[in-house]
């Protein structure tokens, strides 16, 4: 049986993935993604967690080709503003592409 916080961690993922889709993060969409871990009984920590795997996942999707477009560039920084990214959690390889 998958617990409540487990859930909430899947759902959180599913719902960065969609509001990140179209590269802006809108207003509602914050407050949605602030009521599930608010809601979901996630940590402070646990959500950071979170957020740093899509970073990174985007940043290697990104890398996959070796060319990192103005567009991804913009997709980067959607996600490092949007999601209020401290310095100390935006990988130097992250950094270093977006100059």
């Amino acid at each position: 049986m998958v617990d409540r916080t487990t859930e909430a961690e899947a759902r959180l993922r599913a719902m960065l993935q969609r509001v990140f889709a179209d590269g802006v993060l809108e207003p509602h969409e914050k407050d949605e993604l602030r009521q599930l871990y608010t809601q979901g009984g996630l940590t402070a920590p646990r959500v950071r967690v979170i957020f740093g795997e899509l970073l990174r996942t985007t940043y290697a999707r990104v890398m996959e080709d070796g060319v990192v477009t103005d567009d991804e560039k913009r997709e980067l920084r959607s996600i490092v503003d949007g999601l209020k990214l401290p310095p100390e959690m935006v990988p130097d390889e992250v950094r270093r592409v977006l100059g």
